[in-house]
């Protein structure tokens, strides 16, 4: 892959309106989901994401094979990389959640996007306002 490509850090919350053609911003995040697949980008997220991602396709449509189809499509496509939740990078999350005031799992998240120095991807607009000045953070229509 090129090193001029974009690296977006995506949040959940952006996966789950992709694949849900009912949720608000579906095509702006389909659109941004299939940059990665075309190559036009890259995406790194921490591994915690399949979790929350598979669990909620599987509650919203009470359909576990469609849950684990997204899973094994996302672990099995390489525009797409999920960083090891370690106990160094935990911590790191945990303070800089305490800090900026974010949810557990959203810490998670914002911290990846700030040790990939990538831009990250949210729905979430709580997300995108408490997110360190040194974290570019976008909705998918301004990814």
């Amino acid at each position: 892959m090129a090193d001029d490509i974009p690296v977006w850090t995506l949040d959940t919350s952006v996966f789950i309106a992709a694949f849900r053609p009912a949720e608000p911003r579906h095509d702006a995040a389909l659109a941004l989901l299939d940059r990665v697949i075309r190559g036009e980008g890259r995406a790194e997220m921490p591994a915690t994401v399949l979790t929350e991602l598979a669990c909620a396709v599987a509650r919203r449509t009470d359909d576990e094979a469609a849950a684990i189809d997204v899973l094994e499509f996302l672990r099995g496509h390489a525009g797409f990389s999920f960083v090891p939740v370690t106990p160094d990078r935990a911590a790191a999350a945990a303070r800089l959640g305490a800090r900026l005031r974010l949810r557990g799992m959203d810490a998670l998240v914002v911290e990846v996007a700030a040790q990939a120095r990538a831009t990250l991807v949210t729905l979430d607009d709580e997300m995108r306002a408490r997110s360190p000045a040194e974290v570019r953070a976008r909705s998918p229509e301004a990814a």
